[in-house]
């Protein structure tokens, strides 16, 4: 699972992200067979396509200049409908679109409730679901009592767990209020939390409804202090590292064990049943964007202005503009999440200026352990 629309930054040098590009291409170099195979997902006639997450299914979701979109279990994407009955239309371009292990969607949203769409004080925040039934995406779903979100509120999601659960965050003028979840239901349970300057408390949720995130927050018998920390029901507990009581947790696998960050001493950083440890074989300047239950992790490294998509496996980096054969100026620029059968969801930039979003598959037998 993954969360593209984190806004918290590792604040590399300059010289580090040099030394990351010829780090990692010293380690892919060393991979010249191709490894998956890619399928285009997002839906034709789009253009500059970003995937933003998947899930064990194959289902992908993610955003193009005509909207968002969906494809079901590897198909051919279609878009997804921003008008509810009513002839409400709701505005999702700013927001991360996340897809749950049954393939149900969500995203926050903004709908003009006053008479000039101009001016943002009459732009009113919505939470936003779909569902997927079989291969065919159907209509826009609204929780059944939406959470009361004053005028000028946005909300931001961070995932969905198997139960339908939506794991989000308020924003109201730029201040972060609190991370929030949000029943099928729509009953919201907020987290007791203050305002943090750090960004989306909640960074992500496991199938299992574990959370995890990062931000201002209160614990018992302490002072308000800026933490990492995991979520299970009612229970808060921090999540540290050695020298670094707030790391940056970015994605959790899909039961809770396994999530990735980074943090001071250690850089790109997995957790293994809440055990820190430095991320085996992850180059230079790897900023992790998803996790799988096996301990794969999907990231990118940014060398001087190149964004460079990877797989760190086993202890080793795999470039994935390498595994799937792209040759030339074109190149894998964006990756959105693996999930446990070790498929990634990636954007491809072509040479022409060309960006779509493909669904990569590993050849029979590779990802296997």
């Amino acid at each position: 699972m993954k969360v593209s629309a984190f806004r918290w930054g590792t604040g590399l040098s300059v010289a580090a992200l040099l030394l990351s590009g010829a780090s990692l291409a010293t380690q892919a170099d060393a991979t010249p067979r191709t490894l998956y195979t890619s399928q285009r997902v997002s839906p034709a006639g789009t253009s500059d396509a970003r995937v933003h997450d998947l899930n064990d299914r194959g289902d992908v979701v993610g955003q193009s200049a005509s909207g968002p979109w969906v494809s079901v279990r590897g198909r051919r994407g279609a878009l997804l409908p921003t008008k509810d009955a009513a002839g409400t239309v709701f505005d999702v371009a700013q927001s991360a679109i996340r897809v749950g292990p049954d393939g149900s969607i969500a995203a926050g949203a903004a709908f003009v409730s006053g008479p000039d769409p101009t001016i943002s004080a009459y732009r009113t925040g919505a939470l936003l679901r779909w569902a997927t039934a079989s291969a065919t995406p159907v209509g826009l779903i609204k929780p059944a009592t939406p959470p009361p979100l004053r005028r000028g509120t946005w909300i931001s999601v961070a995932g969905i767990d198997r139960s339908g659960t939506i794991a989000a965050n308020r924003d109201y003028a730029g201040y972060v209020k609190a991370g929030t979840r949000v029943s099928p239901a729509g009953v919201e349970t907020r987290l007791d939390a203050y305002d943090s300057p750090n960004g989306y408390l909640f960074a992500d949720i496991a199938a299992t409804g574990r959370v995890v995130g990062r931000g201002s927050l209160h614990l018992p018998g302490d002072e308000p202090s800026t933490r990492a920390f995991t979520v299970d029901g009612q229970t808060v507990a921090p999540l540290t590292t050695p020298g670094d009581p707030s790391p940056t947790p970015v994605a959790i696998a899909p039961q809770g064990r396994r999530i990735v960050g980074t943090s001071a001493d250690l850089g790109a950083t997995l957790w293994t049943d809440r055990s820190a440890s430095r991320l085996s074989g992850a180059p230079q300047g790897f900023t992790p964007v998803g996790v799988n239950d096996q301990g794969d992790v999907v990231g990118t490294v940014d060398a001087s202005g190149q964004v460079r998509a990877v797989l760190v496996r086993a202890g080793r980096a795999e470039h994935l503009t390498r595994v799937i054969g792209l040759r030339g100026a074109d190149s894998v620029c964006g990756v959105g999440g693996i999930n446990d059968r070790g498929q990634i969801a990636v954007d491809i930039c072509r040479a022409s200026g060309e960006r779509y979003s493909a669904l990569l598959t590993p050849r029979s037998g590779w990802h296997r352990r």
